[in-house]
């Protein structure tokens, strides 16, 4: 991206959707440039993921052949047929992976409140 002066190319509705088309853009040869709008940031950086609107720049000389790929391929008008970047066995590991910390932390806090209970109920026993 040799041009500084970055132009304004796409309008993503969320991580999913911009994801998909940077990833479609970067695999062509076309490197762009994200802009989280209001607090997408935000909840991108602590969440992992927004569903607010992400702005897509690209160098001017890139737009052309950017247009031609993106209407090729339909990443914008149809996020649900995007190629993804991972195996389908691969997501279903992820998920896997990301209930047995659901888990756990839930299994920890269940642990503390019931220790919590232990120690108001020892201390209305023997308390004075």
């Amino acid at each position: 991206m040799g041009d500084p002066n970055l132009v304004y190319f796409a309008k993503a509705e969320g991580d999913e959707v911009a994801t998909t088309l940077e990833v479609l853009l970067n695999n062509h040869g076309i490197p762009c440039v994200k802009k989280y709008q209001e607090l997408g940031g935000v909840y991108h950086l602590y969440a992992g993921s927004t569903k607010q609107t992400i702005e897509i720049y690209l160098s001017p000389s890139d737009v052309e052949k950017a247009s031609e790929l993106v209407a090729k391929e339909k990443a914008i008008k149809l996020p649900k047929n995007y190629r993804s970047i991972y195996k389908d066995q691969d997501v279903k590991e992820m998920v896997s992976a990301w209930q047995k910390r659901q888990n756990l932390w839930l299994n920890l806090r269940l642990g503390i409140l019931a220790l919590g209970m232990i120690a108001i109920v020892l201390g209305m026993l023997f308390g004075q």
